[in-house]
């Protein structure tokens, strides 16, 4: 706002200096050093909008973001509710889906929803191991995002007791799950031990404007910091 009043009274200052001795009329034109003055504050005020309006890209693309990465874990959680394994499988060599969940990795700042199996139509307390399994056989990925270049997982980390655990990078680990398991669901954290009550991921802007910091709970409920 100062910037836009002092422009204005300069351009006043100039049009008062063109009057002419008797008042009469107004001499319209600018000397150079007037016009040299008038491009250099339109260049000022062109390049203040350019960074304004990249910031605020940069912010629409966070929220979209985040949202995007909150529904895939609310698509999982749903999932988990409409899945229904009979305990006999017409194919006895089909995977039996045991659980949903979302993979988070943070150094190529992706996620991504998968099928916890169990192995051949196994019975899921012995064979799915609440994870999710690169490889191995089992085609447990069912949908992959990656977030653009200016988003990225800050941080991923559990733990028990609500405090700034992604201040201490100790704390902090390169993938995590969270998984679903029908019927309620019942919520399972990995890695875990047996006293994990949260999952945290960390959204952040690349230029460090803008963080969310997501939470999972052993109950499944999401909530924002």
């Amino acid at each position: 706002m100062q910037i836009i009043k002092r422009i204005a009274q300069h351009l006043k200052n100039i049009i008062q200096h063109n009057k002419s001795e008797d008042n009469t009329h107004l001499v319209w034109g600018f000397t150079l050093v007037e016009a040299v003055v008038v491009v250099g504050i339109a260049a000022i005020l062109s390049s203040i909008l350019i960074v304004y309006t990249r910031q605020g890209e940069k912010q629409v693309v966070f929220f979209k973001e985040q949202s995007l990465l909150v529904n895939s874990i609310l698509r999982a959680k749903a999932f988990s509710i409409a899945t229904f394994q009979p305990t006999l499988q017409p194919n006895q060599n089909e995977d039996r889906i045991c659980g949903w969940g979302v993979h988070f990795h943070k150094n190529s700042s992706s996620y991504l929803i998968f099928k916890d199996l169990a192995p051949g139509n196994s019975d899921c307390a012995a064979g799915a191991n609440r994870k999710y399994n690169r490889g191995l056989g089992l085609d447990e990925e069912f949908e992959k995002f990656s977030l653009p270049v200016a988003v990225k997982i800050e941080c991923i980390a559990l733990f028990d007791i609500p405090n700034q655990v992604c201040a201490n990078s100790a704390n902090q680990l390169n993938d995590g799950d969270v998984i679903f398991t029908p019927p309620d669901p019942t919520v399972f954290f990995f890695p875990s031990n047996a006293s994990d009550k949260e999952l945290v991921v960390n959204l952040a802007l690349d230029d460090g404007s803008r963080k969310t910091e997501i939470r999972i709970n052993s109950f499944g409920q999401i909530s924002f910091q």
